[in-house]
């Protein structure tokens, strides 16, 4: 760590529509009780039109001062844009910093994953043989969304 009161910068997309802002005050406040300090860098939108709205919320990267970080936490599934994602991760990891992604596996960052198979498994399980449901609706959210797949 670079300082005694480490720097960790959280970066993540529309937490507005999601139960991760829920994690992210969790984090912050976790990391202020540990002696941390945070900076957290949120785009509006998920970054997958790459529209001029898009592009103008990638300005955020250039403000972010990478080298006073002692660790960022990207909230990878926000952003639905791989590009920046990796582009993200490249710039962090150029200056030493450790990368955690929160939900998706990144390849050199270390990895919070969340089990979604196991549990949605009992819940269905239980609905099968306790309610006794024989036909039953199964919407499993958004394509090519890691925790709607693993369900």
């Amino acid at each position: 760590m670079k300082s005694k009161n480490p720097c960790i910068g959280i970066c993540f997309a529309r937490t507005q529509d999601s139960t991760d802002i829920e994690l992210l005050h969790a984090l912050c406040e976790d990391m202020k009780c540990a002696g941390m300090r945070t900076l957290t860098f949120q785009f509006m939108s998920d970054l997958k039109n790459e529209d001029s709205k898009d592009a103008g919320e990638l300005v955020l990267l250039k403000l972010i001062p990478f080298s006073n970080l002692d660790a960022m936490i990207l909230f990878s599934e926000s952003i639905k844009n791989t590009a920046v994602i990796d582009a993200i991760v490249s710039r962090v990891t150029k200056e030493g910093i450790p990368v955690i992604s929160i939900a998706r596996p990144l390849e050199g960052c270390f990895q919070v994953q969340y089990e979604m198979e196991n549990p949605f498994r009992d819940v269905m399980e239980h609905i099968l043989t306790e309610h006794g449901c024989k036909k039953v609706a199964f919407l499993a959210g958004i394509k090519d969304n890691s925790f709607s797949e693993a369900r």
